[in-house]
């Protein structure tokens, strides 16, 4: 005796379903980061920077920065291989960090713990290699 059920009119409805169910979760994730976006906007060339970060969220290698000002922005991934244990600038920010960048200047600096480390805004720094 078991379920009996016509595959023919039931298959077709649950890829509707599905279909459906997937591009509203994509419209989620687009909202989601299209807001992210406009309260964290980007750190541009022509932006410079001198204050201490009072909260973070990182996002892979790039993060989420909230200055002192209550300045919002986002900074895209940059590395530096020369430093072996922190390369990447997400993962090593902390709370109460400074970060400096120049105004039409792509160097930024982060002072922490007491260290100076140097990246390329959005650029990968290779080892030097003598």
């Amino acid at each position: 005796m078991g379920l009996n059920f016509d595959e023919d009119f039931y298959t077709p409805r649950l890829f509707v379903i599905w279909v459906i169910g997937a591009l509203i979760l994509v419209f989620i994730f687009w909202f989601y980061e299209k807001s992210k976006s406009e309260e964290f906007p980007t750190l541009q060339n022509k932006d410079s920077l001198d204050e201490k970060i009072i909260n973070f969220m990182p996002k892979g290698r790039s993060v989420y920065l909230v200055l002192t000002s209550q300045r919002k922005i986002f900074v895209i991934a940059s590395e530096n291989r020369e430093y072996k244990d922190n390369s990447d600038l997400g993962p090593l920010i902390s709370v109460g960090d400074r970060i400096i960048k120049k105004p039409y200047s792509d160097t930024l600096i982060l002072e922490h713990l007491g260290e100076k480390y140097y990246f390329i805004h959005g650029q990968q720094i290779d080892s030097l290699k003598w």
